[in-house]
């Protein structure tokens, strides 16, 4: 066997290794490894990308604000832009929570003063004005969304190139065909994948805010007409929060966990007013509740892309992200079981578990950037003494038959992040 890269027993040890299953981007960028890629190149294949990928991501929040099949496009994200794009493109897919609410409330406005005796009746209505933008939607979804930038229909093969370049340094991959068991168990025995597995639960469990949200703002003593209205400032609310927050995010795109902790403090100030201000008080109630609303949206939103870059290994962020799923589907299943009849008006007791899971948060937010922070650390120390070479190999064939090693980034091994001691934690 001939080798085109030299190769160390370290390199021998990844082929063997990795000669199986590695990502689907190797074959596409063989012999540009050493290829630079201008900025503005670079930029020029990242708006090509967003006028296609992003109007799709949006669309599967803008007809249905609460469609959990959202969380499964964050992987593919990740595919297409590095870490602080990332955040701020999920942070945008999120923000369109914001218009989904404007657009439904304007809509239930609406159907509100028709006649209450027409068939469908009115509730009927929205539902199938909904039902029939979901399904428009989700039909240009399956047909334009590609896999991945390496089967991306509207890049050509040489921009394919330069877009799986634009995001190496991410250290993730683009994507892997083959299912590999061992990720799997990494996955499980991995401890940040719990604590993201609890923080999805428990900030979810803040939901039942959101889901009773039309009987809340009732029990302030508006009318159900009202009601449907007084919902679209929250909708703002969350665009207003959701943009600040990617704004900061790019000035600092290492402060996920801090944006988050931040941004759940007005949800706290919130909850505390809902509890204290006087029954009377239905305008000061009003705005606690878009205080609320201004705040948890943009933690949400930070907390989903902060799951989708710290794991790599495609077999692994598919689990990672399967776990996280399950704890986010947990905490929606039980946050409405708490609004009882019995707790109306002033409803204390949901509150105060909503308040309990306000400051649980905070300790799994610290938890997980002090844990990553520390990995880091220990990683950085590490390779101060011994660096560590950022490629890896995978055999070869050549049109003859005779093998050879051929140098890849490591990002494309499919390496773990425990893995691969190149990879570094955004915190």
């Amino acid at each position: 066997m001939t080798q085109k890269s030299p190769a160390t027993q370290h390199t021998v040890d990844l082929v063997e290794q990795y000669e199986n299953g590695v990502d689907t981007a190797v074959d596409l960028v063989a012999g540009h490894e050493n290829d630079s890629l201008d900025p503005a190149e670079a930029r020029r294949i990242r708006n090509k990308i967003d006028r296609v990928i992003l109007p799709l991501l949006f669309s599967v929040y803008i007809p249905d604000q609460f469609n959990i099949l959202g969380s499964a496009f964050y992987i593919a994200t990740s595919m297409f832009y590095n870490r602080t794009e990332i955040g701020q493109r999920i942070g945008w897919t999120i923000q369109c929570n914001g218009f989904a609410q404007i657009i439904s409330g304007f809509l239930a406005y609406g159907i509100a003063h028709s006649s209450p005796t027409r068939k469908p009746a009115q509730w009927q209505l929205l539902l199938i004005v909904y039902t029939f933008l979901s399904l428009i939607l989700g039909v240009l979804f399956w047909w334009m969304f590609p896999d991945n930038p390496v089967e991306a229909r509207f890049l050509t093969k040489d921009e394919k190139i330069k877009a799986v370049e634009r995001i190496q340094s991410n250290q993730i991959g683009i994507e892997t065909k083959v299912w590999k068991h061992e990720q799997v168990i990494e996955a499980i025995r991995d401890p940040k994948t719990w604590l993201f597995f609890f923080l999805a639960a428990i900030s979810n469990l803040q939901n039942g805010i959101g889901t009773q949200y039309s009987l809340i703002i009732q029990s302030f003593g508006f009318t159900t007409v009202q009601t449907t209205a007084l919902n679209i400032p929250a909708g703002a609310a969350q665009i207003i929060s959701t943009t600040l927050a990617t704004l900061i995010l790019r000035r600092f795109p290492n402060a996920r966990g801090w944006i988050a902790i931040a941004f759940f403090v007005p949800s706290v100030l919130a909850v505390v007013l809902l509890m204290s201000l006087p029954w009377s008080n239905r305008l000061g109630l009003l705005c606690a509740y878009y205080v609320m609303c201004f705040g948890g949206a943009p933690s949400w939103a930070m907390i989903v892309g902060w799951v989708a870059i710290t794991s790599s290994g495609h077999t692994k962020k598919l689990a990672v992200n399967a776990i996280f799923l399950v704890g986010y589907s947990l905490g929606q299943t039980l946050c409405t079981l708490f609004w009882r009849a019995q707790y109306k008006p002033r409803n204390y007791v949901p509150y105060s578990i909503c308040l309990a899971s306000y400051v649980c948060n905070f300790v799994l937010l610290f938890a997980i950037r002090w844990l990553l922070n520390k990995e880091n650390q220990r990683r950085d120390a590490l390779q101060a003494g011994n660096p560590v070479d950022r490629n890896g190999y995978v055999e070869r064939s050549d049109s003859t038959g005779q093998r050879y090693l051929q140098k890849v980034d490591k990002g494309l091994l499919d390496m773990t992040d425990r893995q691969n001691l190149s990879f570094r934690y955004s915190l």
